[in-house]
């Protein structure tokens, strides 16, 4: 298979047991587990038995096209010819978007 092929979809009894898995550790939190150990049980478990979301919606895809919309509309083209302003602009445009991203 190519990269950019859909993926087939998971068999029904596989999909189940995946959202049971997932709510099972959500679930885990009332035991006593810290709540980031049970998202990142959940997120291992969503991983692992449910399937990709469709390209359109993909977080990776999305994050993209919103780093291509702001990098036209908002860096005007002189920066991209002065090797001074191109660094200084991106290490500004990378820590803005983790600030973006971390903040939730």
């Amino acid at each position: 298979p190519k990269p950019m092929d859909p993926i087939p979809s998971a068999p029904l009894p596989v999909l189940l047991l995946g959202c049971g898995m997932v709510l099972a550790a959500y679930g885990l939190h009332v035991v006593g587990l810290p709540r980031s150990a049970t998202v990142l049980m959940a997120a291992a478990f969503w991983d692992r038995c449910l399937p990709e979301p469709p390209l359109s919606v993909h977080p990776v895809v999305l994050a993209g096209t919103v780093i291509s919309i702001v990098t036209k509309r908002c860096i005007p083209e002189r920066v991209f010819q002065s090797p001074f302003l191109g660094f200084s602009t991106g290490v500004l445009f990378l820590v803005g978007t983790l600030a973006l991203f971390v903040s939730g």
